[in-house]
């Protein structure tokens, strides 16, 4: 690990990413030596984003000294060098945001779409959880056109476009999710 973020850093040390960032980003030494990015959190987020899985990297929510972290760790540190260019592009992506639980979609967000950049093959198809969450934006979409019209109502639809929220109006955001339990 010479030469990287995580040099002179043993298991458990953390070193803070950027000391002027509002978000608590931390290059971490985790179990077994695997070099790691953390995201410390105000708390158990409510509605976790569901986390890709990763054949070489390990992303997960976890409790470190008693408070909240997304946490991205590398298990073969053969491709530290590819490692560090996937935190720094989640760490810029992130701090673009303007709270933590935005700062969090998008570290998860970002994470995914590296997911599927460098998966093997490709499927032009949505997943399960994106055909659900595309069903619940055409719902609150079709009740906004009832109540604003269909023109405001589709230039307010922001999600496919990739923005952090669904809905964007001057002043007001909306983020669209569903629950396990409306499913």
């Amino acid at each position: 690990m010479n030469n990287t973020p995580w040099k002179n850093l043993g298991t458990g040390e953390a070193r803070r990413v950027n000391t002027v960032s509002d978000f608590d980003f931390f290059w971490v030494v985790l179990e077994n030596s695997m070099p790691g990015l953390i995201l410390k959190l105000n708390s158990e987020p409510k509605n976790k984003p569901t986390l890709p899985e990763l054949k070489n990297l390990s992303v997960s929510f976890r409790v470190n000294s008693g408070q909240w972290s997304f946490v991205l760790a590398l298990k073969e540190s053969d491709h530290i060098e590819l490692f560090e260019i996937l935190c720094r592009d989640i760490v810029s992506y992130s701090e673009q945001s303007e709270s933590i639980n935005e700062a969090l979609h998008k570290a998860s967000l970002r994470a995914r779409r590296w997911h599927y950049l460098l998966r093997v093959g490709h499927s032009d198809r949505l997943s399960l959880e994106e055909q659900q969450g595309l069903v619940c934006e055409l719902a609150f979409l079709r009740a906004l056109v009832e109540h604003l019209g269909p023109e405001l109502a589709i230039d307010s639809w922001k999600g496919p476009l990739g923005s952090s929220k669904d809905f964007e109006f001057t002043g007001c955001c909306i983020e669209v999710k569903i629950s396990k339990s409306s499913r």
